[in-house]
C-alpha cells in the first residue's frame, strides 16, 4: 500500500527488518514504513517504524531546498542548515569550538570532517567538498557563501586590531587635549565651573569603574572613595596648593590614597 504525499510517497515494506515490543511478550513485528522521493534525479528514502516520523521527514524534504553533495550519498538542506544521509536521516554532527562538524563517509570509509558552510558551498556549486583546500575558509554572510584564504582573514584581523588601536590612541589624545584645555581655562580665568562639571559628571563613571576593577569594591564603597577623592582634588585646585597638569590620573591616584588611608585607619582601630 502506498500513500502519496506531495511529490513523494509512503509505503509499508514487510521485507525490511522490524522491531520487538517491550510490552509483555508481544511477538516480533516485521517491516517498516518507507518514505520515498526523487531529489535531483536521485531516489531518496527514509525508513522508520513510526509513520508520523516518516511523514514529517517527507514534508520537510518536500518543503526544503535540498541539494545533492557531489561525490557523496548525502543531501544538503541549505534553508534549514541540515545534512541528510542516503537513507534520508538527518546527520547530527558534533560541536567543535562552537562549529558543528559533519563526518562524511563513502563506501563505509571515513573521508573527511567538514563544517556546514563547506557542505553548503560545495552543494551550491556542484563541487566535491573534499577538494576544497584546508587553507580556504568558507564564510556565510546573509545566506551568501564565499571563499576566503586563511592569510586574508589573518591580514584583515591584524588590520582591524591596528585600526582599533589607532582609534583608542585618538580617543585618549582627544580626552587628554580636553583636560588640558579645561585646566588652561581654569588657570587663566579662575572660573572652576567647567572643571567641576567635568570631574563630577563627565568622568565620574569612568573613575568609578576603574576603582571597582582595581580594588574589587562594591559600587557603594567605590562611590564613597571617588566622591572623597574628587572633593580633595577640587579643594587643592581651588586653593592652588599644587599646580595641576592632569585631571583623571590625578583623581585615580587620590582614590588609591583614600583606599590606603582607610586600610590603615581600620588596622589602627583593630
Amino acid at each position: 500500500m502506498k500513500t502519496k504525499c506531495n511529490q513523494g510517497c509512503i509505503y509499508w515494506d514487510e521485507s525490511s527488518r522490524g522491531y520487538h515490543s517491550n510490552e509483555g511478550r508481544t511477538p516480533y513485528k516485521r517491516g517498516r514504513w518507507v518514505g520515498e522521493r526523487m531529489v535531483d534525479g536521485r531516489r531518496v528514502r527514509m525508513r522508520s517504524v513510526d509513520y508520523d516520523k516518516v511523514l514529517q521527514w517527507l514534508n520537510d524534504v518536500t518543503n526544503s531546498d535540498m541539494l545533492t553533495l557531489k561525490g557523496f550519498d548525502y543531501s544538503v538542506d541549505i534553508k534549514q542548515n541540515k545534512l541528510y544521509n542516503r537513507y534520508g536521516r538527518e546527520v547530527k554532527g558534533r560541536m567543535n569550538k562552537g562549529i558543528r562538524m559533519y563526518q562524511l563517509y563513502k563506501n563505509g570509509e571515513r573521508l573527511c570532517e567538514v563544517s556546514f558552510n563547506r557542505l553548503a558551498y560545495a552543494a551550491l556549486h556542484g563541487i566535491d567538498v573534499s577538494k576544497i583546500p584546508h587553507n580556504i575558509i568558507v564564510t556565510c554572510d546573509n545566506g551568501e557563501y564565499t571563499l576566503q584564504h586563511r592569510s586574508d582573514i589573518a591580514s584583515a584581523r591584524i588590520k582591524r586590531e591596528r585600526e582599533n588601536g589607532v582609534r583608542f590612541i585618538e580617543n585618549s589624545l582627544n580626552k587628554r587635549k580636553r583636560e588640558i584645555d579645561i585646566l588652561l581655562k581654569y588657570y587663566q580665568t579662575g572660573d572652576a565651573a567647567e572643571l567641576t562639571q567635568y570631574v563630577t559628571c563627565d568622568i565620574f563613571q569612568h573613575v568609578l569603574h576603574a576603582v571597582m576593577h582595581l580594588h574589587h569594591f562594591s559600587i557603594q564603597r567605590a562611590t564613597d572613595v571617588v566622591t572623597e577623592s574628587i572633593e580633595m582634588f577640587l579643594g587643592n585646585a581651588m586653593y592652588r596648593a599644587a599646580p595641576l597638569t592632569n585631571i583623571t590620573p590625578n583623581i585615580i591616584r587620590r582614590c588609591n590614597i583614600v583606599v590606603a588611608n582607610g586600610k590603615r585607619k581600620l588596622k589602627y582601630q583593630e
